[in-house]
């Protein structure tokens, strides 16, 4: 079973692809791209479980829009596994600090990808260039878009979604995120 956990944006793209307004032309190609990745992997994956780890946790918390805020709270408590999280804090920042020589100007970054490896996350999922560059040969867990995580599930275009958004979801009258 992988365990992913996911970086901010990811979140946020989450949220951002199951507001009833959402509507993917809105978004630059490749963004649309990997929003609706985001929402694939959540309802298609199997064998897969999502994790939102504290520095996420402390970040979307920060949301100063009360509505945006809820909406991420919400989707922490559906999709997302939740657990209570107990990382040393010592090996984290000495993990932190190590990566960060290769990362300099990717503190937050960094921090997410040592709690990923002490809390025992296989993947992380982020949207972010300059962190996979940098980090992704500095480390054992594999750091990816969520279109590429996606692409390596081969899920055949045609099959049914694990998780299917209710009849009373909007997103169930879409088309735009089936495979």
């Amino acid at each position: 079973m992988d365990k992913i956990a996911i970086d901010s944006n990811i979140l946020t793209y989450f949220v951002d692809v199951t507001l009833p307004n959402y509507e993917p032309l809105n978004d630059h190609e490749l963004l649309r791209k990997e929003k609706i990745s985001t929402l694939q992997i959540a309802l298609y994956a199997r064998d897969v479980r999502l994790y939102i780890l504290p520095l996420v946790e402390v970040e979307w918390r920060l949301i100063s829009d009360n509505q945006k805020r809820y909406l991420h709270s919400m989707a922490r408590l559906v999709v997302f596994s939740n657990r209570p999280w107990t990382i040393d804090p010592t090996k984290l920042n000495h993990l932190k600090s190590k990566l960060l020589k290769d990362h300099p100007k990717g503190e937050k970054d960094c921090k997410l990808l040592a709690e990923a490896e002490l809390s025992g996350m296989n993947i992380v999922l982020t949207n972010d260039n300059d962190f996979i560059q940098n980090l992704s040969s500095k480390t054992a867990i594999t750091i990816l878009k969520p279109s590429e995580y996606l692409s390596k599930l081969n899920i055949e275009k045609g099959t049914g979604p694990m998780r299917r958004p209710d009849e009373s979801n909007p997103l169930f009258y879409k088309n735009w995120w089936r495979i």
